[in-house]
């Protein structure tokens, strides 16, 4: 039968015993909050808010956590005050004479129109909630979470509170509002349970810690009354904020020891959680058309020299096809920096190949290299990112050793960022280019005078790849402050709290990511040796930030 054509307590029963307990005890719970409101009918009674109400909450607060964190050890009496069956009856029946689970809920009359409209909707919600129940069984989901999302939902999930009972919430906000002891935070409690909200703005982790810990008090405590209990809670509700503001200046903390980015030919920018490459021109000390013509009129000496090169018989041909690869790659418009720092590492290699093998060309060849070599240089030097850059790098010496280990182990960390590709949230040209570069270090295509010497090439992939893990983590410690504010061990637990949020997704991805490069890997992930301890001077921020992302 299908669980919304259920219509008697005994049907319900049956359903109730071929499914998991954990389905009762979520629907039960929920059923329970739905007539909540009605109590407020017993208000006039002796010793109310001591002797009914504190109770009341207590039994409905200790049973919903214990659905909406199932992995913690909540008491069993959470479901000891009724049966799913009888809760359901209860909120069904809304009269005094319902099931002594419901009894200090004083419902209104069963004769009254209204509240028995109220209970056929409390009715119908509840097998919404078992119908809920069911899918995610039948798909294959696990009981447990699928019970811990449920009871995390509004209320009324599939139609709105029903009048009746919207009055005797109203009424119950006018005693809240007159009552001594704090009751308001009860208040602001239930309405979170009704809109499936946070009950308060803390990381869901601390306030996690904090439910479990209400439903959890000493039974001594309750029954000392409100004014202790209240109290209390208000306690625990002050350390979690204050735990909160602590968590949100050491996030403001990390994001200022994250080093600004450095000149270099990967500088990736956030656009809407998508990680890519600026486009706009780069910028350059003379206006847009001086170099564009420029560069127009490099073209035609890079030809020129190809011309000459042609009828030589002593050149290196892989040379001359450099150079037809060099001229056809000059922009004839402003690049962007990407490009421009392709440019700036062609233009050292060229340098590097009139240097090392200018005696062996005729003198009219010799003379049109280095000519079109200080030509390119002037060109390149008018943009102020790239003479950045080689100030900054300009001495830094790497040994033929040293190129091919920062290769090979950079390459296997790229590897790690492809996932993030893979999920939308890394432009694919940022792993290309890193990956280009790594490539390109132990190439066996290019003459080795090309090759050798060039150390600004290593520099700018190294800065590059420090550019790209510092826009990962910033992007990673923002998300802390914004919504998970919480990223420890137990991020997985937030990350399923938050649904199928993919962000969540990505975050784990980059503290993956980060974790491998910072410590290293293991024989699957093929990162034996961490760059950040290869490099450690140009990777010194990382691994304090990553300590406090990680909670380690």
């Amino acid at each position: 039968m299908d669980v919304l054509e259920i219509k008697t307590q005994g049907e319900l029963e049956a359903w109730f015993d071929e499914r998991p307990l954990a389905v009762a005890q979520v629907v039960a719970a929920r059923a329970a909050l739905r007539v909540l409101p009605y109590i407020v009918e017993e208000k006039n009674a002796e010793n109310f808010a001591s002797n009914i109400l504190l109770p009341v909450f207590w039994a409905v607060t200790t049973s919903w956590v214990a659905s909406k964190y199932p992995t913690h050890d909540v008491d069993a009496f959470a479901f000891a005050f009724a049966s799913s069956a009888s809760a359901i009856d209860a909120a069904a029946s809304a009269s005094a004479s319902a099931s002594a689970a419901f009894a200090a809920f004083a419902a209104s009359a069963a004769s009254d129109a209204s509240a028995a409209f109220a209970a056929a909707s409390v009715w119908k919600e509840s097998l919404q909630d078992c119908a809920f129940l069911d899918d995610a069984i039948e798909q294959g989901g696990e009981v447990e979470h699928a019970a811990r999302d449920l009871a995390g939902q509004p209320l009324w999930r599939t139609q709105s509170m029903p009048e009746e009972t919207h009055q005797r919430w109203n009424e119950f906000k006018a005693f809240f509002s007159n009552a001594d002891d704090n009751w308001q935070m009860w208040w602001d409690w239930y309405q979170a349970r009704l809109d499936g909200s946070k009950t308060i703005d803390v990381p869901s982790d601390l306030l996690e810690d904090l439910d479990v810990r209400i439903a959890t008090l000493d039974e001594e405590l309750w029954k000392q009354g409100p004014a202790v209990v209240n109290a209390k809670i208000q306690e625990l509700m002050d350390e979690a904020f204050r735990e909160a503001k602590e968590r949100e200046a050491v996030a403001n903390k990390d994001l200022e020891n994250i080093p600004a980015p450095e000149p270099a030919s990967i500088k990736p920018v956030w656009q809407n959680d998508f990680l890519t490459l600026p486009t706009s021109p780069a910028k350059d000390d003379l206006s847009g058309a001086s170099i564009e013509a420029a560069f127009g009129s490099l073209i035609d000496q890079v030809e020129d020299v190809i011309q000459d090169i042609s009828s030589e018989t002593n050149v290196d041909p892989r040379v001359l096809a450099y150079l037809e690869k060099l001229r056809d790659k000059i922009p004839t418009e402003v690049p962007n920096e990407r490009t421009l720092f392709s440019l700036g590492h062609d233009q050292e290699k060229l340098g590097h190949l009139v240097r090392s093998q200018s005696e062996e060309w005729s003198a009219d060849v010799a003379a049109g290299m280095h000519s079109l070599h200080l030509q390119f240089e002037r060109i390149i030097d008018k943009f102020p990112e790239w003479r950045a850059f080689k100030a900054s790098h300009g001495r830094d010496a790497f040994s033929e050793d040293e190129i091919k280990e920062i290769s090979i182990v950079a390459e296997n960390v790229v590897d790690q960022l492809e996932p993030l590709v893979e999920q939308g949230a890394v432009d694919s040209e940022i792993v290309s280019a890193l990956r280009g570069f790594a490539n390109v270090l132990v190439s066996d295509s290019t003459p080795e005078e090309i090759l050798i010497g060039n150390d600004l090439l290593v520099a700018d992939f190294v800065e590059g790849l420090n550019n790209t893990l510092k826009s990962l983590a910033s992007w990673a410690l923002k998300k802390l402050k914004i919504f998970a504010k919480s990223l420890n061990s137990g991020v997985e637990e937030v990350a399923e709290q938050a649904g199928r949020d993919a962000t969540m997704g990505i975050y784990k991805l980059i503290k993956n990511a980060l974790k491998i490069i910072v410590y290293g890997g293991s024989v699957t992930t093929g990162v034996a040796v961490p760059i950040a301890a290869l490099i450690p001077k140009t990777f010194e921020w990382l691994q304090p930030v990553l300590k406090s992302l990680l909670g380690i």
